[in-house]
């Protein structure tokens, strides 16, 4: 296997088990109103790095470099 793809492979399991942590803590009974903010900015943190990745990698061939990455550096930042 090849490195990109068993980075693209690790990137995939990191996301999966984001995602299912995420949804654990949705399902947490009595979290206080700034818990549920702190998770709600972790989901807008994971969905940002999922973007940020999606955009990053056709960066990282020739063929995609100019007009992925102007798109990536026009958009900049999602969460602050």
């Amino acid at each position: 296997m090849r490195r990109a793809q068993r980075a693209r492979d690790q990137f995939q399991a990191a996301a999966d088990g984001a995602f299912r942590y995420q949804k654990d803590l949705d399902g947490l009974a009595g979290l206080t109103e700034s818990d549920r903010i702190t998770v709600s900015k972790i989901k807008q943190l994971q969905a940002s790095i999922h973007v940020n990745y999606s955009i990053g990698t056709p960066c990282s061939t020739w063929a995609g470099r100019a007009r992925h990455c102007a798109i990536g550096r026009a958009r900049g930042p999602v969460v602050t």
